[in-house]
């Protein structure tokens, strides 16, 4: 069974879906190398990415959440944003760990024989605060901007070089602004503005196999708006049918669902 699908939408640039439907993004430069978030880490993401790697392999969470950041335990170390630190620690802890292979398993994903203890041996102690906001890989710079909004210690990566962005959750197909650690609508909407000034022309996102344009990020950005807001509809989300849940479409293919109490 192939665990992970591999492309190469840019040189050096490999973006990789897991057995989850999460996508990860490996960034080579002249020395060293770049991993941004680790799936969901029920297979060996190290191995997937091997081949790709020069130099010393730096590995950097988008925010905390336990699909971006499982795959932890394939690395000696992994660094995410000191705002969510203590959460992405807790994320990658057996107890979490058990709750989100009992998911995979509801859902099918996983091999009947699926060894579990491979995956419920996090090592949460190896999880370690991001303090430097840019990386040099060797001819390319990657800077990691906080966004707050999905996440207090969201951050994305900006390559200026490729003209790339990496957006994390800040920006999906669905993007998901209703959980209790996700920032008030206007924190979020700050953010995504601040963000659709750089300088880029390729977006790479967490839940999308493909590439697409900064300007239908752009587009996204400009349609966070209280207009777009007064039109939002309650759509209730399974199993987090208890918060007020509102849709949104600031952009034709961009869904935005945010917690109407948190406006």
């Amino acid at each position: 069974m192939n665990h992970f699908t591999v492309t190469q939408p840019l040189p050096d640039v490999w973006h990789i879906q897991d057995v989850g439907q999460v996508c990860f993004t490996l960034i080579r430069g002249e020395k060293d190398t770049l991993l941004f978030d680790t799936g969901m880490g029920f297979y060996d993401v190290a191995s997937c990415v091997a081949p790709y790697v020069r130099g010393k392999l730096h590995v950097v969470f988008s925010h905390a959440h336990y699909d971006h950041t499982c795959g932890q335990h394939y690395f000696a170390e992994s660094f995410v944003h000191p705002d969510d630190l203590n959460r992405c620690r807790k994320t990658v802890d057996r107890r979490h760990r058990a709750l989100t292979l009992k998911r995979a398993r509801a859902r099918g994903i996983l091999e009947d024989a699926y060894p579990a203890e491979q995956f419920v041996n996090g090592t949460p102690e190896t999880v370690k605060p991001l303090t430097e906001m840019s990386i040099d890989l060797g001819g390319l710079e990657v800077r990691f901007l906080l966004s707050p909004g999905h996440t207090k210690g969201s951050i994305v990566a900006y390559i200026e070089k490729k003209s790339l962005l990496l957006t994390g959750d800040t920006w999906n197909p669905h993007t998901w602004l209703f959980f209790p650690e996700c920032q008030p609508l206007a924190v979020y909407t700050r953010t995504v503005r601040h963000l659709r000034n750089l300088q880029a022309e390729h977006v790479l996102r967490s839940h999308d196999a493909s590439m697409v344009s900064m300007e239908q990020f752009r587009a996204y950005a400009d349609g966070l708006s209280e207009e777009t807001f007064s039109q939002a509809e309650p759509c209730p989300v399974p199993p987090y049918t208890h918060i007020h849940t509102y849709c949104c479409y600031p952009e034709p293919e961009s869904k935005l669902v945010f917690n109407g109490d948190k406006r």
